[in-house]
């Protein structure tokens, strides 16, 4: 087994290790600010400590994971075209949910947001659909896979694979 192969996760649990980092970096970072208030959560009665497992864990761990997972199976730029419309279902549920009105100015934000989501969905697609040229080798010895008897030198100063330098 490869060394990198042996330190990556199976593709499976790539979110999940991901979502473990960001959560542990993000309560190292901001642990500092909020050490003054921790004493006062030991006072909390326990529906203010329901409420606060339901944030850390739906609203930021599993939002995390969520993120991560459709990042692996679609474009980052689609996934984040998505994630952007995060404020328009929180509205959604604020209504269903929450009794919330809808005010003329807070649909027009929400149509606006869904209107520049299928937008950028649509440049997205079309940036897709059309074929670019290609990249450049990444490495000297790589060769043009689109046309294989492309000879393959190796850069100056080196020798091709097993064979041994001459002096001259």
């Amino acid at each position: 087994m490869s060394r990198s192969s042996a330190a990556s996760p199976p593709a499976g649990d790539r979110p999940l290790h991901l979502t473990t980092v960001q959560t542990l970096v993000g309560t190292a970072l901001f642990l500092p600010v909020a050490a003054p208030g921790l004493p006062a959560l030991v006072r909390a009665d326990p529906a203010t400590w329901v409420q606060l497992v339901y944030l850390a864990l739906f609203c930021s761990v599993f939002a995390f994971l969520a993120q991560t997972w459709a990042v692996q199976r679609t474009s980052a730029s689609r996934a984040s075209l998505l994630l952007g419309t995060e404020p328009v279902w929180a509205v959604a549920v604020g209504i269903a949910l929450g009794g919330e009105h809808l005010t003329p100015l807070t649909g027009l934000g929400a149509a606006l947001m869904v209107a520049g989501t299928y937008w950028g969905q649509a440049v997205e697609r079309a940036h897709r659909s059309t074929p670019g040229p290609l990249p450049p080798p990444s490495h000297p010895l790589d060769k043009d896979s689109a046309c294989p008897t492309a000879p393959i030198t190796p850069p100056v100063g080196t020798t091709p694979a097993g064979t041994t330098p001459t002096t001259t």
